[in-house]
């Protein structure tokens, strides 16, 4: 018999704001509930609500550091929304990669971050992107370009981006999705050193690199700073 399905959408939203309020373990009871029940809605609702209630139980079960279950639920919310192609939907797909890495970082090791010879580490990364974009942030252009560069390269060499036309829900190796912010943000640091050819490279490297990896909401980000460093060639052109 299927739900009401009013009532159901009430319910989901009941365990959301159970998260919100910080009652993780409350909404992760809900969540885990509800997640039985909205296999009897049919089509696309009853799809995007069990990614939406997938993506809560990871969110609550990482709060309250059930990390196998937050990295199970979260990469199950991240396929099923992936295979409903639909572009609505983006923001909730971007959420879902974020979380996922997030979770990898917290399953790491602290032993390996900052150790040269260990394997290349989600913390590591995350944490020099943050560096990167503080220093950025301070005009220290040439600091944050000498910080991203020997990333990019380590990260390039953990497999290649997918080539198909319709990208899979994860590459090879998780941590290329780090990938095409690292080289939107070289691009960025070029362009505010005026090396504007250098800058253009870069940010086109970023959007195939989106395209690659399925992210359409980088892809536009992405296009939108090419497109202003294509103006700005065009101004400085005799």
């Amino acid at each position: 018999m299927t739900p009401d399905v009013q009532q159901l959408a009430n319910r989901i939203v009941h365990a959301d704001r159970l998260f919100a309020l910080g009652q993780f373990e409350d909404s992760l009871q809900s969540a885990r509930a509800l997640l039985g029940e909205v296999t009897a809605v049919p089509g696309r609702r009853g799809d995007q609500w069990r990614a939406e209630l997938l993506g809560l139980v990871g969110r609550s079960a990482l709060h309250l550091y059930h990390l196998d279950e937050a990295l199970e639920a979260t990469r199950a919310a991240l396929h099923t929304v992936h295979a409903l192609q639909d572009e609505t939907l983006d923001s909730l797909l971007d959420g879902f990669r974020e979380n996922l890495l997030t979770i990898l970082a917290a399953l790491e090791s602290p032993v390996s971050a900052g150790d040269a010879a260990a394997p290349l580490a989600h913390r590591e990364l995350r944490t020099q992107i943050v560096r990167a974009q503080a220093l950025t942030d301070r005009y220290r252009f040439a600091q944050s370009i000498e910080t991203l560069e020997p990333l990019v390269s380590r990260l390039e060499s953990l497999g290649e981006l997918p080539t198909s036309a319709t990208p899979p829900p994860e590459p090879v190796d998780p941590r290329l999705w780090y990938l095409p912010r690292m080289l939107g943000l070289l691009g960025f640091n070029w362009f505010r050193r005026a090396d504007l050819v250098r800058s253009r490279a870069l940010t086109g490297l970023a959007i195939g690199a989106s395209r690659a990896l399925g992210d359409r909401t980088g892809e536009r980000a992405y296009q939108a700073s090419l497109d202003w460093i294509d103006r700005e060639m065009t101004r400085e052109t005799p």
